[in-house]
């Protein structure tokens, strides 16, 4: 073999192993950058159920007939539906950033076993009718997460930063009033004792009490207005079907409060104080004024009324001594 033949030889062999390496290469970074669950982003509108469970707790997200969104654990009450929007489009956007173990038995350093009281992993499993994916998600590696689909052997490094949260209270849309402070006229609050304060919007544009006693002032100048602000944006702690026809829907109110618009619309708090552990649950109702309301539109009131309807309420202590406030808490000590 002459001289020029064996250069054209290892030219085209040097060719040859260049193609083999660039082949392989491409063969294992061609599931790299692709979408993780793709059946998820092609079928995100209609999507149905969400279950979540790790090795102790487990909820079940619900889509009801009429398009709104239950959590079963909470008695199918309404679910925040920005934070459930936000964890499916996660979900649905992730990519695979690196290949990883295939080998069951390396599954647990990740976090992405089956599930079971002894790991680390989340199963996520979605349904849209007409199919369903099953995801394990693990641990995290910067704003990574390792996960896997249940039904294959390939484990991933995914760009999935969600919140795996299995708190209840977190899913829950919890809030229940969100107004300005300024369309609020007055707030009354009557106990079954007979106390009652009226706390109103002054000429100041401040708050003041209707009936202030002789030789009293209040504890400091803005107390009142503090009031009215925690009312004006409220949010609840917990959530229970209200049982109708019991002993409790009989019984009186322990304490009534009232907070009425600039347009004379009412929201009503109903508090009931069970007697063997002193826990108080609000029930809430709305009275809409003579004329439509100039500061809640239509979907407004709809929407709350499917918020608390056959619904009770507990709130945080601090939450529940602005809502049941006494006179004698508003006033500074007697000199």
């Amino acid at each position: 073999m002459n001289k020029s033949s064996v250069i054209r030889l290892l030219v085209v062999t040097l060719v040859m192993l260049s193609i083999v390496l660039v082949l392989q290469k491409q063969d294992e970074t061609v599931n790299t950058g692709n979408l993780f669950v793709p059946e998820v982003s092609s079928n995100l509108d209609d999507i149905r159920n969400l279950v979540l469970r790790n090795g102790t707790d487990q909820l079940d997200i619900l889509r009801t007939p009429t398009g709104d969104w239950v959590l079963e654990q909470a008695g199918n009450y309404l679910v925040d539906t920005g934070r459930l929007a936000e964890f499916l489009r996660a979900i649905a956007a992730s990519k695979t950033i690196e290949e990883k173990t295939s080998k069951a038995e390396y599954y647990a350093r990740l976090g992405v076993e089956s599930v079971s009281s002894e790991g680390d992993s989340t199963e996520v499993a979605l349904d849209w009718g007409g199919g369903d994916a099953v995801v394990l998600f693990g641990n995290t590696q910067g704003s990574y997460r390792y996960a896997r689909e249940i039904d294959q052997p390939t484990s991933w490094l995914v760009d999935a930063d969600i919140n795996l949260s299995l708190d209840v209270s977190t899913w829950l849309n919890t809030e229940l009033i969100d107004i300005d402070v300024s369309d609020v006229l007055d707030v009354t609050i009557l106990h079954s004792d007979g106390e009652s304060l009226n706390i109103s919007r002054g000429d100041d544009a401040g708050y003041q009490l209707a009936e202030l006693p002789d030789g009293r002032s209040l504890k400091y100048a803005s107390i009142l207005d503090s009031v009215v602000s925690l009312l004006s944006g409220l949010t609840f702690d917990q959530v229970r079907a209200h049982a109708v026809d019991t002993e409790q829907d009989t019984k009186l109110a322990d304490t009534t409060t009232t907070i009425r618009l600039n347009d004379d619309t009412q929201f009503v708090f109903s508090r009931f104080v069970e007697t063997d552990d002193e826990v108080s649950w609000f029930r809430l109702g709305l009275l809409p004024s003579d004329q439509p309301s100039t500061i809640l539109s239509t979907p407004e009131i709809e929407a709350f009324q499917l918020a608390v309807v056959g619904w009770e309420f507990q709130f945080a202590n601090f939450k529940t001594e602005q809502i049941t406030q006494r006179l004698e808490n508003l006033l500074a000590p007697q000199e």
